[in-house]
C-alpha cells in the first residue's frame, strides 16, 4: 500500500487521519511526499480521553519527505502527529525526511504511561525537527521504552522515489544498515525466509494484517491496553 503526494490544504492530516476510537493496524505501507496546512503531514492520530481512545500498530512502514505547516501557523509532525490519548505502537519502522518538522511529535505524552507510545526496531534519520519529540519533555527516542532503535541513513534506493533498501552485496558497507536487523523471530522474517529487515519493501507478508500468528505477543499488541480495547470492541 502508498499513501502519496497527498494534500490537505486546509486541516491536518496530508496523507492519513485515524479518528477517534480507531483500532488502525498499518502494515507495509509506504506514506511519502504528503503535506497538511497544520498537523500531521503524512499521519494525524486523535482520541478522546477515557471514551474514544486509538490504539495504532505500524509495522514495517516506511514515511518519508512528509511536510506539515504549510499555512505557516506553526504546525508539527511532519511524518506523524499523534494528540490526546492515542497509543502508538511502531516496530520495524523507518522514520526519514520529515521536511520541515518532526518525525514524530506527540502532543500529549505522559512518560509513566508505558503503552502511550512504544517504539522498537526502528530507524529515525534526517528529520530536521527532531526524531520523536513530544511538546512537553522534547526529544524522547533516547528514553521511550523501546529496544533496537537505529539513527542511520536506511540508504534507499533512490531517495525520493524507490524506497527499497539499497543491497549490493552481503556485508557491504553500501548495504542498507535496515537489512535483516528487523524484530526477531521467524515470524517477522522477510518472504524468502531471511531476518526481517525495516521499512516496508519486506517484512512478513501479514495477509489482512492478521498478526494472530505471531506467537510472542509483544510485536503484535505492543500496547498491553490495546488487546484488551479490541477484544471489549469486538
Amino acid at each position: 500500500v502508498e499513501v502519496r503526494d497527498n494534500v490537505a490544504e486546509t486541516q491536518n492530516g496530508g496523507g492519513v487521519i485515524v479518528g477517534k476510537g480507531s483500532f488502525p493496524r498499518f502494515h507495509r505501507v509506504l506514506i511519502e511526499g504528503n503535506a497538511a496546512a497544520m498537523d500531521g503531514g503524512g499521519v494525524f492520530s486523535e482520541g478522546v480521553e477515557n471514551e474514544l481512545e486509538v490504539y495504532a500498530l505500524f509495522s514495517n512502514t516506511t514515511f518519508a519527505n512528509n511536510i506539515c505547516d504549510t499555512s505557516g501557523n506553526g504546525g508539527h509532525g511532519a511524518n506523524v502527529y499523534i494528540y490526546l490519548s492515542v497509543h502508538a505502537s511502531f516496530v520495524n519502522c523507518i522514520v526519514a525526511d520529515a521536511l520541515n518538522g518532526e518525525g514524530i511529535y506527540v502532543y500529549d505524552h505522559d512518560p509513566l504511561v508505558t503503552d502511550s507510545l512504544s517504539v522498537s526496531y526502528s530507524d529515525f534519520w534526517g528529520n530536521s525537527g527532531g526524531h520523536v519529540v513530544s511538546r512537553e519533555h522534547g526529544e524522547l527516542l533516547g528514553t521511550i521504552d523501546g529496544q533496537g532503535v537505529l539513527q542511520l541513513d536506511p540508504l534507499f534506493v533512490e531517495p525520493g522515489e524507490d524506497f527499497h533498501l539499497q543491497t549490493v552485496g552481503e556485508g557491504h558497507p553500501e548495504d542498507s544498515p535496515c537489512i535483516d536487523v528487523g524484530y526477531p523471530g521467524e515470524a517477522w522474517n522477510d518472504p524468502d525466509g531471511s531476518p526481517g529487515d525495516r521499512g516496508r519493501s519486506a517484512g512478513p507478508p501479514g495477509g489482512d494484517h492478521d498478526f494472530t500468528r505471531v506467537s510472542d505477543p509483544t510485536p503484535a499488541d505492543p500496547c498491553p491496553a490495546a488487546a484488551e480495547a479490541r477484544a471489549a470492541a469486538a
